[in-house]
C-alpha cells in the first residue's frame, strides 16, 4: 500500500516534470513547430515509462520483502532488462519508424530525466 505522503511527493514530482516538459516543448515548438512538441513529448514519454517500470518493480520488490535476497535482486535486474530493452525500442520507433528530429526527442528524454531526480524530494544535492 502506499502512503499518502508517497503519493503527495509523486504527485508533485510528476507536476514538476510536467512543467518542465511543457517548457521544452514550447521550445521545440518555436524550432520545429509541432513535429518539434511531438518529438519532445515522445522522448519524454519514454522516461517516464522508464519511471512507471521501476516504479512497478520496487512495489513488487517491496510486497515480496519477505522474500530471500536473491530474488528481489533477480527481480530488479530483470527490471533493469526491460527499461533497456524499452528504451532502445521506443527510440527507434520514435527516430525511425516515426521519423521524429532525433535532437527533440533526445532533449525531451533528458528533460525529463533530469527533472525526475532534481524533482525528488529525497534529492538533496542541491537542497542544503
Amino acid at each position: 500500500m502506499v502512503r499518502k505522503n508517497e503519493t503527495n511527493a509523486m504527485r508533485r514530482q510528476l507536476i514538476f516534470i510536467g512543467i518542465m516538459v511543457g517548457l521544452a516543448a514550447g521550445i521545440a515548438f518555436y524550432m520545429k513547430g509541432m513535429l518539434g512538441i511531438a518529438a519532445v513529448l515522445f522522448g519524454s514519454g519514454i522516461s517516464l515509462n522508464n519511471m512507471f517500470l521501476q516504479h512497478r518493480a520496487m512495489r513488487r520488490a517491496k510486497t515480496q520483502a519477505r522474500a530471500d535476497a536473491e530474488h528481489n535482486l533477480r527481480l530488479m535486474m530483470s527490471c533493469s532488462i526491460q527499461r533497456f530493452i524499452a528504451t532502445v525500442v521506443l527510440f527507434a520507433l520514435g527516430m525511425g519508424a516515426l521519423q521524429l528530429p532525433p535532437l527533440a526527442v533526445i532533449g525531451g528524454f533528458g528533460v525529463a530525466l533530469v527533472t525526475q531526480y532534481v524533482g525528488d524530494p529525497n534529492f538533496k544535492t542541491l537542497r542544503t
